[in-house]
């Protein structure tokens, strides 16, 4: 197997994915800051621009995430025990944060619906995987994070299934195919598909297929600011041109160019390794806590400041949105520290066999859970 570009045997960060991380995580963030800042002071609406920009951090998330992950899949050989150790992983990774603050939102904040009747969905991550979210879209950030995990169930099994019948190299394309043309072709078959997991699968996969084409050592990843530039122009088509051109229809197709656009730009973050400690350092911090901030954010915005502070006049506008801001920053250190830290150190490791048939052991960078809009 060629050594990668983002595979340091120290286990060196890259600042380029650390700061693709942060800026996604910083859009979804100033996203609903804004939406609820100015509906707290008065104002009716905001541009649609600012609802663009939560999206595309949607965008970025998956991207990134299918990118590192799709390098684990097409490194995975036709065997179960690959598929147990890679799911394995992606739960400790995710998992323990996830039902530990869903558990928390029942006990303190439970569902108008009721815990019993909406809890479950929410306990089995099928809280909008054939229907839509539950009234009020209870804990709305999950919706995402239910992609997320279908999507490496999904694609594990496809994988090691499609390569006992297939062969592997046939079994990468098939997958591909599946995955990129199945669930654009179903959004148009379906009226309420913007929340629902299988119509954004192909969103991560086009993440997939980036790092096919990094195995393939393509001209992408050899000319990195050529696609660069054009995955921002098609980020910008997806915000400016998309609209006018289609009207109502640019939504089928908005969530794929965004994913397709950022995914281009991954050559250019694969580059940038080092950057000075005084940018450096805020950026991993915010990189390594941005699941955690995607997790407890909206929840600090709405459940506990808006609703339970700012409405009843307990706190005043600024106060309530500085406490809005930096209150999950906090959280997220906690979190970081004591709940996933010790589970990323329970998690077992790939072994990747290389093409002389010797086992190595390889240490990538953690993919990024995305953060929802």
């Amino acid at each position: 197997m060629n050594k990668s570009p983002d595979f340091r045997p120290d286990g060196e960060r890259l600042i380029g994915l650390d700061l693709a991380r942060a800026l996604a995580i910083a859009m979804v963030l100033v996203n609903h800051w804004t939406a609820h800042f100015s509906l707290w002071s008065g104002q009716a609406s905001i541009s649609p621009l600012w609802d663009f920009l939560g999206d595309a951090g949607v965008g970025l998330f998956f991207a990134l995430s299918g990118f590192l992950i799709g390098r684990i899949l097409l490194d995975m050989r036709a065997g179960w025990r690959d598929l147990r150790i890679f799911l394995t992983r992606r739960a400790l990774r995710t998992l323990p944060l996830y039902f530990l603050w869903l558990t928390l939102l029942l006990a303190v904040f439970p569902p108008a619906g009721g815990v019993a009747a909406i809890g479950p969905r929410y306990a089995t991550l099928t809280q909008n995987l054939i229907a839509p979210m539950p009234a009020n879209f209870y804990f709305a950030v999950s919706w995402s994070l239910a992609v997320e995990e279908w999507f490496y169930l999904l694609s594990g099994i496809a994988i090691v299934g499609l390569s006992l019948l297939l062969g592997r190299r046939r079994a990468v394309w098939c997958y591909l195919a599946l995955f990129l043309l199945a669930p654009m072709a179903a959004r148009f078959l379906h009226d309420d598909w913007r929340a629902l997991v299988p119509f954004r699968l192909d969103e991560i996969a086009y993440g997939v297929l980036f790092a096919s084409l990094y195995r393939a050592e393509s001209a992408l990843f050899r000319h990195p600011w050529f696609a660069l530039g054009g995955g921002l122009s098609l980020v910008a088509f997806a915000a400016f041109g998309l609209p006018s051109l289609l009207g109502s229809w640019s939504a089928y197709l908005t969530g794929e160019i965004v994913a397709i656009g950022f995914a281009l730009c991954l050559p250019a973050a694969l580059r940038a390794r080092r950057a000075p400690a005084w940018f450096a350092a805020p950026v991993a911090w915010i990189g390594t806590r941005s699941y955690a901030l995607y997790i407890v954010h909206l929840t600090v915005l709405v459940d506990i400041v808006e609703v339970r502070l700012f409405e009843p006049g307990l706190m005043s506008l600024p106060l309530s949105m500085i406490l809005a801001i930096v209150l999950p920053f906090g959280l997220a250190e906690l979190s970081w520290r004591f709940v996933e830290t010790p589970m990323l150190r329970l998690r077992p490791r790939h072994d990747t066999r290389t093409r002389t048939g010797r086992t190595q052991r390889v240490t990538l960078p953690a993919a990024t859970v995305p953060a929802s809009a």
